[in-house]
């Protein structure tokens, strides 16, 4: 390997990162190039200086202005005020409640057809569809299953 090639590998070396065998290429190119060994062991004495340093401990009051920071910019946050609480539960009731008053009335009750036979007038979904050509589908294919659920009697 090129002197180019074994530096980009000299800081994995140094963690231990490298497969084994190109650690002993990277070995083996140290022990016959001098200004590689010198660039590893700039490297080494870099980690060593950073190693040595202790990192500053955080100002003061930091969790509280990350909190506080973080609180500003949430896009929406419960309202505050026992009336704003109140238009939000009872708008959510509202809502809930209008849906499923209107869902129980149109939802069909009772009857052996679905909506799109009441549209077509049709009760073959076969041929409303125009599912014919899967007439011709193997036996437990998806095909053939598709076309017995449209053929069934249970509709969804």
């Amino acid at each position: 390997m090129h002197c180019k090639k074994i530096r980009r590998k000299l800081s994995p070396y140094l963690d231990g990162a490298l497969d084994e065998t190109l650690r002993q290429t990277v070995t083996l190119h140290l022990s016959c190039c001098e200004e590689c060994r010198e660039a590893l062991g700039r490297m080494e004495g870099l980690g060593r200086a950073f190693s040595a340093m202790s990192s500053p401990p955080p100002p003061p009051g930091l969790a509280g202005r990350i909190l506080a920071e973080a609180r500003a910019r949430s896009t929406w946050a419960w309202p505050r005020s026992f009336p704003l609480r109140l238009a939000t539960v009872a708008g959510l009731f509202i809502g809930i409640t209008a849906g499923t008053i209107i869902g129980l009335h149109t939802w069909p009750q009772g009857e052996k057809y679905s909506p799109m036979e009441a549209q077509t007038g049709a009760a073959d979904l076969v041929s409303v569809f125009n599912l014919d050509y899967l007439t011709d589908a193997p036996e437990r294919s998806l095909a053939d299953t598709y076309r017995m659920l449209a053929n069934s009697d249970t509709r969804w």
